[in-house]
């Protein structure tokens, strides 16, 4: 078990001095799932340690450690029961806890949705504070294990803007004492300080100021001046100003070493502007540079059904129910894919479970229906002894 930890150790060091920054924090995180779910806790928690001890070791490795760490990131019921059993078997590992933190992050935002407040139930934003609540614990208990760890401090941060926690300026300056020169901090803070979260372009602009003198320290920090432009991008974009918004996230593009959240940003105006090969270029740009990316990942395979690649489309469908098992449009997604390859029962069965998730959905019953109809179709043609032409869902008759 020893030499197994030293060599996965020497790995890790490996990794984080030679390989280029987007593929080791990917790298990383791929073999950090392939140890929890082998239940191999104590190479899993030395990965960890090494990946800590580098970023603080080296203050502009957050790229790194975020792509890491955003291999947990993902609202599946199954997976909190692996991270339970890490937590029992080393109830000492801070990240055990931190791990489990990150899922119930995850699963906070997912149960509140992406809609404006307005438009999210009280049952949702009740749903996001108790998963957000059960967040803070571990936190709590993975600061006491370990304090100052940098994703403890974003994700308080993140969890205090949703719930209007004044707590914020303080969280941001105690981590930035101890991460001068992370951009994942100061992204987190600089999201609290938008309009929409009641901030201010004023308060923004000081941030920006106050990051300038770090600049020649750390590159990635002038990405910090794009958020203003995601910000007016994201407000073109929400008013269906595609084209204006298409020019704000392209110009923040161009500041520093962008997030793969700005691509994908671009990718859904490209789409709206029905230039789908670009769009999907832009998915699979974002993808490059952080292969967790959810958003991504839902993307691309919904492009693919627009571009009738349906076998990849099924692949990426699936790929995203790994992460989110209870996603209806995924499924839906399935259904349209497996039926236009005439594989009708994987179609009903998808599509069915679509509508389980949301029953009222129109778009799947209707598609429902359609594959309901081509079953019906193909079993009078296979029984009047003709050909069904799949591609055409039509029944030929045989030549004689």
């Amino acid at each position: 078990m020893r030499n197994k930890s030293i060599t996965l150790l020497l790995i890790t060091c490996f990794l984080l001095v030679f390989m280029p920054a987007y593929a080791q924090g990917q790298t990383l995180g791929y073999k950090a799932l392939d140890l929890l779910k082998k239940r191999s806790y104590v190479e899993l928690d030395s990965l960890l340690e090494e990946l800590q001890t580098a970023l603080e070791r080296d203050l502009g490795k957050d790229f790194v450690y975020r792509t890491t760490w955003d291999a947990f990131d993902r609202p599946n019921p199954a997976f909190e029961r692996l991270l339970n059993e890490w937590i029992s078997s080393r109830p000492q590992s801070p990240y055990g806890y931190l791990a489990r933190a990150t899922y119930y992050h995850a699963s906070g935002w997912k149960s509140r949705g992406t809609k404006w407040a307005h438009e999210t139930s009280a049952d949702q934003f009740s749903q996001m504070e108790h998963f957000f609540q059960k967040a803070i614990l571990d936190l709590d208990k993975a600061d006491a294990l370990k304090p100052g760890m940098l994703l403890s401090s974003t994700i308080r941060i993140d969890i205090a803007k949703a719930t209007s926690d004044p707590s914020i300026k303080k969280l941001y300056y105690t981590a930035l004492a101890k991460y001068p020169l992370s951009f994942l901090l100061r992204q987190a803070y600089a999201n609290t300080l938008l309009p929409r979260w009641g901030g201010s372009f004023e308060e923004m602009s000081q941030l920006i100021e106050e990051t300038r003198p770090y600049y020649s320290k750390n590159q990635q920090l002038r990405a910090v001046e794009s958020i203003l432009l995601i910000e007016l991008g994201d407000r073109e974009f929400s008013n269906h100003n595609y084209k204006k918004a298409l020019n704000y996230y392209n110009e923040a593009i161009t500041l520093g070493e962008s997030p793969e959240q700005y691509y994908v940003k671009r990718g859904k105006t490209l789409f709206q502007l029905e230039l789908y090969p670009s769009a999907l270029n832009n998915f699979s740009r974002a993808l490059s540079i952080n292969s967790f990316n959810h958003d991504a990942i839902k993307w691309v395979f919904t492009l693919e059904l627009y571009m009738s690649d349906w076998t990849v489309a099924i692949d990426g469908a699936k790929r995203y129910l790994e992460i989110d098992p209870d996603h209806d449009y995924a499924y839906h997604a399935l259904g349209i894919s497996y039926h236009e390859l005439c594989n009708y029962d994987n179609a009903l069965e998808n599509e069915q479970i679509a509508l389980t998730l949301k029953p009222q959905e129109e778009l799947y019953l209707r598609h429902y229906r359609t594959i309901k109809k081509s079953i019906d179709d193909k079993r009078r043609c296979d029984e009047s002894g003709n050909n069904w032409v799949c591609k055409q869902k039509k029944c030929i008759g045989k030549e004689k």
